[in-house]
């Protein structure tokens, strides 16, 4: 009986929601994040000789500019203004970075861009309705 004890007080602390995911680093990393969006644009848009560098330079100061946003705000406890004025300061970077985008990119490479930024938007929609009800 005292074994049983033990192995079911072990196998529950295993099962914890929200522990730390231990040796997998922080969840946002902006190196990782700018690398990852830097490879899937280039599956739409044809890079010049040195346009990936410049993407992943724009898309490395986008994400930690999003980063930087995330470690400001408790989510859980934001009231509804303090929601909307996050959702405009996204808003904005999202928009500057489409305007550095514009001057990275020629314009056929930037209508394959806005393809890829339609693409992704469908995806993260279809994700969202994927998802059961908490």
């Amino acid at each position: 009986m005292f074994l049983l004890t033990i192995v079911i007080s072990s196998a529950t602390g295993f099962a914890q929601p929200g522990s730390q995911r231990q040796g997998q680093g922080p969840r946002f990393d902006p190196e990782d994040n700018a690398k990852r969006q830097t490879e899937e644009i280039g599956k739409y848009v044809t890079y010049t000789e040195n346009q990936e560098a410049k993407v992943y330079a724009l898309n490395l100061k986008h994400a930690q500019k999003m980063q930087e946003m995330r470690g400001k705000m408790d989510f859980r406890n934001m009231s509804e203004s303090q929601r909307d004025e996050m959702q405009k300061a996204r808003e904005a970077e999202r928009v500057a970075m489409n305007k550095e985008m514009k001057i990275i990119l020629t314009a056929g490479q930037y209508t394959q861009y806005e393809k890829y930024l339609q693409d992704r938007e469908q995806r993260m929609r279809g994700r969202g309705q994927q998802q059961p009800p908490r």
